[in-house]
């Protein structure tokens, strides 16, 4: 192994430990933070250490400037919310009537997209994958501007009131039975319609907004080991998701491999990877069912990684820059639409042709693969700006988490919940680059300077 790679594998693999420590040794185990290391560092950690190979080499510098990265992003997260708890928010408070009217109003648009997908015409779930990879192959449509807006302040007021809903559910009544209806619609369509990213992000919805209010009201606390509090609610969680992701992926490599006798051998065929000997005796020894899950996510994680470095280095070397286009493109395209951008998307939009262009030389897929949080803000703003954005983005989100600390119950479970889904995928749903999210956490950010005081003056009438 490149000695360059194993230091920063090693690297990585700290500041994961460090994650863990500071926020899942507090009970905290969907922080932000978290989270965020557990998905960059623990992608890389993949990359070097796991059971695949890659045929073309990256330059060393781009390992030591994800991790760089990575470090700025968790530096600026503890230091904006160190900012942020100088400040109490107000609860967010609404009536029973108010709270059925926005019950029924999530049903029926849930229940609307769910009878679209055309489920009760002798669908099934491999006709579904089909039709899932039929529309991401196709070319992206250009919507009005007002059609894209419109339609993404609808999606990000359906997550709102998912979670509101949720949270209200369970805080004032304890009524789990409302809470499994709403996961039940959330993930119907994502499931008939093989959208393993929409039910991530339902599952994180709901899931992540009922165990933080349980968590304050001591029902589960992972800062302790108790299996009455802790392991019975989050296990079967985990076991559901890991069948249904994994169910999903079969399926979907059922469709999309239906030439392979082994489904995962497609994957490996369309990337510049190789299986490590360990891995390939281990893939030769299990059944496919088992062991494709496993290789379709290394891949994913690995190739994130490799993949984002090849572009990264590409973008270095040929000093071009996008300016943004990757981790704010929901302002790029606001501010492209109205005309005042002053021609830096135009100029953006330009030389990631030119980048893909030149990559695809390498390995044509690439367009269409993730890249990676690090490696998106190298392409964006080169190896000085990217760190620098990591700190800003780590700030903000950061800042968010401790105004809503405080003790309210409500808006906390919310935030916190919405601030992940924010994150959880970055770029491609990222805080900024999906509108759905800029325009979530802008709503929070209103909230929070409408409804904060400072500490000194707490208020919380």
């Amino acid at each position: 192994m490149d000695n360059n790679l194993l230091i920063t594998g090693i690297g990585a693999l700290l500041l994961l430990i460090f994650s863990f420590r500071k926020w899942v040794g507090k009970g905290d185990i969907f922080h932000a933070g978290f989270i965020f290391s557990l998905i960059n560092f623990g992608f890389f950690i993949v990359f070097a250490f796991g059971p695949y190979e890659y045929f073309f080499n990256l330059h060393w510098s781009y390992y030591y400037m994800y991790i760089l990265i990575g470090y700025m992003f968790i530096l600026g997260l503890i230091w904006g919310e160190a900012k942020g708890e100088k400040l109490v928010v107000k609860e967010i408070k609404i009536n029973s009537a108010q709270l059925f009217c926005l019950y029924i109003l999530f049903l029926l648009t849930s229940s609307y997209a769910l009878f679209q997908s055309n489920l009760l015409s002798n669908y099934s779930l491999q006709e579904g994958a089909s039709d899932r990879l039929e529309q991401v192959n196709q070319e992206t449509i250009k919507l009005n501007i007002v059609s894209f807006v419109l339609g993404k302040i609808k999606v990000s007021l359906t997550n709102i009131v998912a979670t509101l809903v949720t949270a209200y559910a369970i805080y004032k009544r304890k009524n789990y039975i409302r809470i499994v209806f709403l996961f039940v619609l959330l993930s119907a369509e994502a499931i008939f319609t093989n959208a393993r990213t929409s039910f991530i992000l339902g599952l994180t919805l709901i899931f992540v907004t009922t165990y933080t209010i349980l968590k304050e009201q001591g029902f589960v606390d992972f800062s302790k080991i108790k299996w009455s509090k802790n392991f019975k609610f989050t296990i079967p969680a985990f076991l559901l998701t890991v069948f249904v992701i994994g169910m999903m992926t079969n399926i979907r490599s059922s469709v999309i491999a239906s030439d392979y006798s082994v489904p995962y051998e497609y994957i490996e065929s369309t990337t510049s990877l190789k299986r490590k000997t360990w891995f390939n005796k281990f893939a030769k020894s299990q059944p496919v069912f088992l062991v494709n899950p496993i290789a379709e996510i290394s891949i994913y994680a690995g190739s994130t990684v490799a993949h984002g470095g090849l572009v990264a280095d590409i973008a270095i070397d040929s000093n071009l820059r996008t300016w943004g286009l990757r981790n704010f493109f929901s302002i790029h395209r606001i501010l492209s639409q109205v005309g005042l951008d002053a021609g830096i998307s135009s100029n953006a939009v330009h030389n990631y042709n030119n980048l893909i262009t030149k990559a695809e030389a390498y390995l044509p897929p690439i367009k269409y693969s993730w890249w990676g949080f690090p490696a998106n803000l190298i392409v964006d703003f080169g190896y000085i700006g990217a760190p620098l954005a990591s700190l800003f983005t780590g700030w903000l989100i950061g800042w968010i988490y401790g105004c809503v600390s405080h003790g309210v119950i409500i808006l906390k479970s919310i935030s916190y919940s919405l601030i992940l889904l924010s994150i959880i995928l970055s770029p491609a749903f990222g805080p900024f680059s999906d509108f759905t999210n800029f325009t979530t956490l802008s709503l929070l950010i209103c909230y929070i300077l409408i409804k904060s005081v400072k500490m000194r003056y707490q208020n919380l009438n």
